[in-house]
């Protein structure tokens, strides 16, 4: 809950981390009380391996929390970076993060929300120190029934004990539970239990997690996740510490693990005054009311930069052709021949020939991948009349008939001459017609809400809670939760440029606009979700940019001029990040799925479009 930004305290001359919640979420009397209790509960915590809160407090309708900075990185980044960790180094993270729970424990609160996002690490020269970050659903054990949201679920899916999905009383086994669903994901690279949202809560509800295989001591390291992942509370361990201590028994003695020295800033906390924010939020207006935009280069920056090859390609056809990536699988919908029909291919992680495929009745226009289904928005017509919205299950097997359309005539909508791909977030899939952005239910495929929109839809993004809609007006927020519309500022769209392509990346989002004078430079703008009002806060000029892809947590661009070329782009900066990987022709499409960064690419000479996979290092 919040964004969290480095800043500088100038009274006492140190770095804090800023943690601060947007206006629009202030006003809400729950998530205000819970963001302030999350700094008085981890104040109330003196403990090594929980982060320090400094104050916390309110400035010009913003509320903020200041903690001590942590020099490092979170454990979901390490675990997206550097894949499964050894077993080793696993238990000493566990030892830290299982003691930071003790703490809480004994002093009768309970988490909630352990995962890996909450846990930072920061290395030094004796290995990795833990930390344990954000009380913001902490439950006080001793607190009335309507303290908290009781009967509500609150956590993160992927580590929801049994007992906060069905809205039960929770404790110190809740945590363990979550912290066992962890270490699972820290040691195999993957949570217990995948699928769509529902499946996975059905999985911690009913389903064994599946067992670790491999010699003894893999089998003893299972059994210990096992008990930790029961249903029941009563038959996990005890507490948090007694879990880490029969993982780092069933590990066996623990190899030291090297470093690099940081240094950690330890001060006092103090009394009434401003923090000055540094890096982005130097240009936004949020407590220090300082505004502007920063202009860019795409050259230059400190973000780690994957390495790539191309691993190889597929010839695909001449005709209109989109991707999308999921779960380590590929995905293509193209116009085939003449008769204004398509086809879905699905492709695996390795270069070859289509797995599956289904043939579309009509022209497909959009693509995306959620809920372990590929939706397709398509149009009958030469005049893109109707468009309907296709749910073709992801497999690999041969379907036994097209793809199904929506049931119920308002599936089908009003949808412009122009591309739009839908999107899939909070459970749903949100799709563009014309001026106007719909919310389709994947249990029902039915249309739930219709919003109006300004002007066409040229572009959708999903992340932060909302939907993110690109037009010829500018770029406006949809909260998944109450459907409001706001606008976003979005002075960079000037009548010369047109925003054609949208991602959200870690609580930013990244508009690339085309240029429509060949002789002007296309441009990607960054957009703070997480400030008071969103707001553009840098302008990276990048002339032959056509096409955007992210993992959730990294940038990629893709370019459209010989040489033609992909490369990662530093998702705080959008400067480019390690060297560029060449390709043979322009890039029309670009995804990103695991190791894969896939690419779809354009001939002038042959007008012929193949589908290129390239391997990423991290």
């Amino acid at each position: 809950m919040g964004v969290v930004y480095l800043a500088y305290d100038p009274q006492l001359d140190r770095q804090v981390a800023l943690k601060v919640i947007a206006t629009r979420l202030s006003e809400d009397p729950d998530l205000r009380r819970r963001f302030l209790e999350e700094g008085r509960l981890a104040a109330r915590i003196d403990h090594p391996h929980i982060v320090p809160v400094y104050e916390a407090g309110e400035d010009g309708g913003v509320l903020y929390l200041a903690m001590q900075f942590i020099d490092g990185s979170d454990l979901r980044g390490i675990l997206l970076r550097e894949g499964p960790m050894p077993a080793e180094r696993v238990t000493g993270i566990v030892d830290h993060v299982a003691s930071a729970l003790d703490a809480a424990h004994a002093r009768g609160l309970v988490h909630r929300d352990v995962k890996p996002g909450n846990v930072l690490i920061a290395a030094g020269a004796l290995g990795d120190h833990a930390y344990l970050s954000d009380f913001g659903l902490t439950w006080q054990t001793d607190a009335p029934l309507d303290a908290a949201a009781s009967g509500a679920m609150l956590g993160t899916v992927d580590y929801m004990a049994p007992e906060q999905v069905e809205g039960g009383p929770v404790g110190a086994p809740t945590d363990v539970y979550a912290l066992g669903c962890v270490v699972y994901q820290c040691i195999t690279g993957k949570p217990p239990f995948l699928g769509g949202e529902m499946a996975v809560l059905a999985a911690h509800l009913g389903e064994q997690p599946p067992e670790l295989r491999g010699d003894a001591r893999v089998e003893r390291i299972s059994a210990v996740i096992g008990r930790a992942l029961a249903k029941r509370p009563e038959d996990r361990q005890t507490s948090a510490g007694e879990f880490a201590s029969d993982l780092r028994e069933a590990i066996g003695p623990a190899a030291p693990v090297a470093g690099r020295t940081v240094q950690h800033i330890h001060a006092e906390g103090g009394g009434d005054r401003r923090w000055w924010l540094l890096a982005a939020a130097v240009a936004m207006a949020l407590i220090a009311a300082i505004a502007g935009v920063v202009w860019f280069s795409s050259t230059g920056s400190s973000h780690s930069a994957a390495g790539g090859a191309v691993l190889g390609s597929q010839a695909l056809g001449t005709r209109r052709t989109m991707l999308a990536a999921a779960g380590g699988g590929v995905y293509v919908a193209q116009i085939t021949g003449s008769n204004l029909t398509g086809v879905l291919e699905s492709y695996g992680p390795v270069p070859g020939q289509p797995l599956a495929t289904t043939p579309l009745v009509s022209l497909p226009f959009g693509l995306a991948v959620g809920d372990n289904r590929a939706w397709v928005l398509t149009v009958s017509g030469r005049r893109a009349a109707n468009a309907q919205l296709l749910a073709a299950p992801v497999s690999n097997e041969p379907p036994r008939e097209p793809g199904l359309p929506l049931p119920g005539r308002n599936a089908c909508v009003q949808f412009p001459a122009a591309e739009c791909n839908p999107v899939f977030g909070a459970g749903s899939v949100w799709a563009a017609s014309g001026s106007k952005l719909y919310r389709v239910s994947p249990v029902t495929l039915r249309i739930t809400k219709r919003i109006a929109i300004g002007s066409p839809v040229t572009a959708l993004a999903f992340g932060g809670g909302a939907a993110w809609v690109v037009s010829s007006d500018g770029v406006e927020r949809i909260d998944a939760l109450t459907g409001s519309v706001e606008p976003v500022e979005s002075s960079l769209l000037s009548p010369d440029l047109r925003p054609a392509r949208v991602v959200f990346v870690e609580n930013r989002l990244w508009v690339l606009c085309y240029a429509s004078d060949r002789a002007a430079r296309n441009v990607l703008a960054r957009i703070d979700t997480g400030l008071p009002e969103p707001t553009v806060t840098a302008i990276v000029k990048y002339p032959e940019a056509s096409a955007l892809a992210t993992s959730g947590s990294d940038l990629w661009v893709g370019t459209s001029i010989a040489p033609s070329t992909v490369r990662e782009l530093d998702p705080q900066t959008g400067r480019t990040a390690g060297d560029p990987i060449a390709l043979k022709a322009a890039v029309t499409g670009l995804a990103r799925s695991g190791s894969r960064l896939l690419a779809i690419t354009y001939d002038e000479g042959t007008s012929l479009r193949r589908l290129v996979w390239v391997g990423v290092t991290h």
